[in-house]
């Protein structure tokens, strides 16, 4: 190998190095993408999960009652199809065991007010 081609490739080589050192810090700073678009449809249906117990708490309808049992099993659908990175599953699974939590009390509800 020539003495320049090997020169060239030695101040190469620190170069990399020294951009590898400043732009690999740079990317550690911005946040996971798949981590933070879960953490906030998991925050989204956690706020409406709580909406539709609120709202159902002084309720005497029958229909309003099913429009609400409805929303909550097609948020059921929609929380099988999000894709999450492993960090989240817990997340997800606790808020299915609210929304389904949430579910039993509204279909006893409405039990108790269907005659």
């Amino acid at each position: 190998m020539p003495l320049w081609l090997s020169s060239y490739l030695d101040r190469i080589w620190i170069l990399l190095i020294g951009a590898l050192a400043v732009i690999y810090p740079i990317f550690k700073l911005f946040p996971s993408y798949r981590h933070t678009r879960a953490a906030m449809l998991i925050s989204d249906a956690y706020e409406e999960i709580l909406e539709i117990e609120q709202r159902a708490d002084g309720c005497d309808s029958l229909e309003v009652l099913q429009k609400m049992i409805d929303r909550l099993e097609e948020m059921n659908v929609d929380s099988r199809q999000i894709t999450i990175a492993s960090d989240d599953i817990n997340r997800l699974y606790s808020m299915k065991s609210a929304l389904n939590m949430v579910h039993t009390q509204l279909i006893e509800q409405k039990n108790k007010l269907d005659p």
